[in-house]
């Protein structure tokens, strides 16, 4: 400000503790330049504003995520700015499946200066600079949303809020183990790996990258397969599985394949073509024994049955008025053949067989086993039974006389002998 009349100036105002809202005292400190040159400095005191008075904030600065490894620590910065007395420091963590719920994890008093942790985050978090939290050793149920709390005396609490995304490196949880296989085969190999993000799997061999098929089994977790058809001894070697997410290393495993040449060109098709052709044979050989097996069966009971005339025959007993009584089922066959056409009669008991035979000299067999029947026209035989042959020779079926009932038995249970010696 100048003022030529006076011949004085004001070189510069300088106003200490001068703040909007600041009721204190303002000093200005002026230096006046005179008309006589003299410099004089003057320190003025501006009285305070009557009625004035300032609003009390608070001011908190977070960012809005964090990303960390899982199972590395993490810190959540977080700086506040007020001009009155900081009452409590709380941070809280969102339940993901209840977003109105918090749980308070860690607290602090500055009026006491006491911190103290809860639950789980006991001993994993402590309080760094102004309010920022560190969590040391994190896990996956880490990853969430967190909310800080600042109470100020007079003001009340203000809350800002920050997102911890955690990331895992990738691993590899199973691979294909290793393998040998012969030309020409078809080869399938197999690797599984997680993380978070989804992890890239990858193959090669000897540093070429392969063709690989890539599905997802779940949100963090995938399976490549590569496939090899028609495979050539060339196709031996060390096939490496690499997964990445750019999170950590990343991993990687190994399988060696062997390729072997086929023996006498011999491949596992033409194996697969042996191996069919000899289980043909092998039915039929077992196809050719159970008809060989049915066919002599067959012969057995043809032969039991060639004698059934002759035991139906001692079986029909007259009635007492002199009736014939009727067979249960008639006989398979009329006659037996060979004999002459001249049958026996319908009726009679063993005399009327030996006489149908037409043989003077009675035969006769001495069982050397007990023979228990299978069919209703056979013969119970016990040690030293002494049968009756009617008909019938050494090495087959014979139709006998024994215990007043005609039946068949087998000849090699028996021991044929002389009538002298049968005759009882």
């Amino acid at each position: 400000m100048n003022d030529s009349g006076q011949g004085r100036r004001l070189d510069y105002i300088d106003a200490r503790n001068s703040r909007p809202g600041n009721c204190s005292s303002v000093f200005i400190k002026a230096t006046l330049n005179l008309h006589c040159d003299v410099i004089m400095t003057a320190m003025m005191r501006v009285q305070p504003c009557v009625g004035c008075q300032s609003v009390p904030t608070i001011h908190l600065k977070l960012p809005e995520r964090m990303e960390a490894i899982s199972g590395d620590p993490v810190t959540l910065p977080a700086t506040y700015s007020t001009d009155r007395r900081v009452m409590n420091i709380a941070w809280y963590k969102l339940d993901p499946r209840e977003p109105t719920s918090r749980t308070q994890i860690f607290s602090y008093y500055p009026p006491l200066q006491t911190r103290e942790s809860y639950g789980d985050y006991v001993g994993r978090t402590s309080l760094e600079d102004q309010a920022s939290l560190r969590i040391a050793r994190t896990k996956p149920a880490d990853e969430g949303k967190y909310i800080l709390s600042v109470s100020v005396e007079g003001v009340g609490s203000s809350e800002g809020q920050v997102q911890l995304i955690l990331m895992d490196p990738p691993s590899i949880l199973s691979i294909s183990d290793s393998l040998s296989a012969t030309v020409a085969d078809s080869v399938s190999v197999q690797c599984v790996a997680d993380g978070n993000p989804p992890p890239n799997i990858t193959w090669s061999r000897d540093g070429t990258r392969l063709r690989s098929a890539v599905h997802s089994v779940t949100s963090d977790m995938r399976t490549s397969t590569v496939k090899l058809g028609n495979v050539r001894v060339n196709d031996s070697g060390k096939y490496v599985c690499q997964a990445s997410n750019g999170v950590g290393r990343g991993a990687s495993s190994s399988l060696v394949l062997t390729i072997r040449e086929s023996r006498l060109g011999v491949t596992s098709s033409t194996v697969a073509v042996v191996v069919g052709a000899s289980a043909g044979g092998l039915w039929f050989i077992v196809c050719v024994a159970l008809a060989a097996y049915l066919v002599k069966r067959r012969r057995l009971q043809d032969e039991k049955k060639k004698f059934a005339f002759y035991y139906n025959m001692g079986r029909r007993e007259p009635t007492e008025r002199g009736e014939l009584g009727e067979d249960k089922e008639p006989p398979p066959y009329t006659a037996t053949p060979g004999k002459p056409s001249n049958k026996a009669p319908n009726y009679g008991g063993i005399n009327t067989i030996r006489k149908s035979i037409g043989r003077k000299e009675r035969r006769y067999a001495r069982a050397v086993y007990s023979y228990r029947p299978r069919e209703e026209n056979e013969l119970r035989l016990e040690m030293d039974d002494v049968i009756e042959v009617l008909e019938g020779e050494d090495g087959g079926w014979c139709l006998g006389y024994l215990r007043g009932r005609i039946g068949l038995f087998p000849s090699n249970y028996v021991r044929f002998i002389s009538s002298s010696e049968g005759y009882i």
